[in-house]
């Protein structure tokens, strides 16, 4: 997503945690309506990270506008193939049913339709998991 605006709360720390990755360009960082200069007053890296060089934020809220863009530019093959394989599973069997009768016939599914995930689709969350981001 390109020229994304969001405004963060200062922790007093060195580092603050952009809301998603990747990070692919950050255009500007404003503290308190100063505009700060990149790699002079700020640096930041594709995992998300913003650092403040030779200080840090200050322990304010609402006090850092970032212009920034994340995402990748186009869906890495493993996230589409969990996508797919998630959707057949979502099909072919409601989540949340472990076996249903129909006349003579009976049919049980296993784990992942009780829990409504396949493994494959955990797997990815786990891989691309943010472990900061898209939390509010």
């Amino acid at each position: 997503m390109a020229g994304d605006t969001v405004t963060l709360d200062g922790n007093g720390k060195e580092s603050l945690l952009l809301p998603a990755a990747p990070v692919t360009d950050v255009a500007s960082v404003t503290l308190d309506g100063e505009t700060l200069v990149y790699r002079t007053d700020y640096d930041w890296s594709a995992d998300g990270f913003l650092r403040r060089v030779g200080r840090c934020w200050p322990d304010r809220l609402r006090c850092v506008d970032v212009v920034w863009s994340h995402g990748y530019e186009s869906i890495p093959e493993d996230i589409a193939e969990a996508v797919i394989d998630q959707a057949r599973a979502q099909y072919a069997v409601r989540p949340g049913l472990t076996s249903m009768t129909v006349g003579g016939q009976s049919v049980a599914f296993g784990a992942q339709a009780s829990i409504g995930v396949t493994a494959q689709w955990t797997t990815m969350v786990e891989k691309y998991r943010l472990n900061h981001g898209d939390a509010p």
